[in-house]
């Protein structure tokens, strides 16, 4: 089989003027432009995958963080699985820290969340 030798055109440089704002941003042949830097975070902490405690037996449905969170942001994993959340879905959430199961996991399973923190 023949050997090609295949050279990579040049990067290219090109002025991005959104609103306020001029950058310049280099295109690699190899992957695409780098796009405009945002503004810096606010901190923002997240838990992943975090046990809830409370005992996991077949009958306790009612569990918490250890650490509070900002409600709308909790997704229950009920080994590895997302379940849903909301009235009538597989949890809800009350407070900054209880999970309440609408069913109560069996023994043995394994209860994470994740989460923004408070």
């Amino acid at each position: 089989m023949p050997v090609v030798n295949v050279t990579p055109p040049p990067a290219i440089t090109v002025q991005v003027t959104p609103p306020g704002v001029t950058q310049a941003v280099t295109i690699s042949p190899n992957r695409g432009p780098q796009g405009i830097q945002g503004p810096p975070g606010a901190g923002v902490e997240w838990e992943h995958f975090v046990p809830l405690d409370g005992v996991v037996n077949g009958s306790n449905a009612t569990f918490t963080t250890p650490t509070e969170f900002e409600p709308g942001t909790v997704v229950v994993q009920l080994n590895g699985v997302a379940l849903a959340a909301g009235v009538g879905a597989d949890f809800v959430t009350s407070g900054t820290s209880t999970v309440t199961m609408q069913y109560s996991p069996a023994a043995g399973s394994r209860l994470t969340a994740t989460y923004k923190k408070a």
